[in-house]
């Protein structure tokens, strides 16, 4: 009994039931293609990402430095090893 308008196809002599999917070779190529492109686009990605670390640290240093001379001007000295960094946060209780 046939369904629809095709007729079935019966396998032939020497010729097995045959199932679509990709063969073992055809993933492995796939992969090893995949790979030689992660190797060549993959340092140059951690690179940009490096030098954007090291621009980003220095931006931050310029404007630690940058709050430091504002607050030399406004206090009219830089904070000395006792203070540390926590008087640009909060106000000297005393001028010197």
């Amino acid at each position: 009994m046939q369904h629809g308008i095709f007729p079935q196809r019966r396998p032939g002599p020497g010729r097995g039931a045959r199932q679509s999917g990709f063969t073992l070779l055809e993933m492995i190529v796939v992969l090893v293609i995949i790979g030689l492109i992660m190797g060549l686009v993959g340092p140059r990605l951690f690179g940009q990402a490096d030098k954007a670390k090291v621009q980003a640290a220095d931006t931050q240093i310029k404007m630690l430095g940058g709050a430091l001379q504002t607050m030399r001007l406004d206090i009219g000295r830089l904070p000395d090893q006792g203070e540390g960094l926590g008087l640009l946060v909060n106000r000297p209780t005393e001028e010197r």
